[in-house]
């Protein structure tokens, strides 16, 4: 069992180093060796700054807006939220810009440049 103190220090880690959201046009179960999305459709990842939810301080909310310019002609069907920058372990250095989480959803869009969508992704330490 994970104890109050380690759920709040994991969901802690993500919010400070998962810091981007992706999104493609993938439709496939995702494989746990996965780390990039099947078919990204934006060329950039998108930063974000995700919450610490303080009522449990073990949720973690990922949200993101974008826009109709950046989606136009676009249907969306997997969302990927990754690491950005590095962490130190001991006395090791990593590179973390890998994939954490992908949801694959009913496809949305396609998109016109004048749409915005909100997307938001939640992430609970059990």
């Amino acid at each position: 069992m994970i104890v109050d103190t380690g759920r709040r220090a994991i969901a802690e880690f993500l919010r400070q180093h998962f810091t981007q959201m992706d999104l493609g046009s993938g439709s496939n179960i995702t494989n746990p060796a996965q780390i990039a999305l099947d078919n990204p459709i934006i060329t950039t990842k998108q930063s974000i700054t995700p919450i610490l939810h303080a009522d449990t301080g073990y949720t973690v909310e990922f949200t993101a807006d974008f826009t109709g310019s950046t989606l136009q002609g676009s249907t969306l069907s997997e969302i990927g939220i990754f690491g950005a920058g590095t962490i130190s372990w001991d006395t090791e250095t990593r590179i973390i810009e890998k994939l954490l989480i992908r949801e694959v959803i009913d496809a949305l869009g396609p998109f016109s440049s004048t749409d915005t969508i909100t997307i938001s992704i939640i992430i609970e330490v059990i």
